[in-house]
């Protein structure tokens, strides 16, 4: 990573309204954690262990 391009991306502050705007967004729907999968009609917050993602997969495809 350059880490001059990214800080001077940061301090840029280039991108904070649609950073911003996505945040509120997220937090509309209730989403307040990364990450969130929304796989059908369950909502998985956190890294879930493979087998339960497998499982939430399958449930969603029927």
């Amino acid at each position: 990573m350059d880490r001059t391009r990214f800080y001077a991306c940061v301090d840029a502050r280039t991108h904070r309204a649609y950073v911003a705007a996505e945040t509120e967004a997220a937090r509309k729907l209730g989403i307040d954690r990364t990450p969130t999968l929304q796989i059908g009609s369950q909502r998985i917050q956190g890294l879930p262990a493979y087998e339960d993602l497998r499982q939430a997969v399958e449930r969603a495809l029927g």
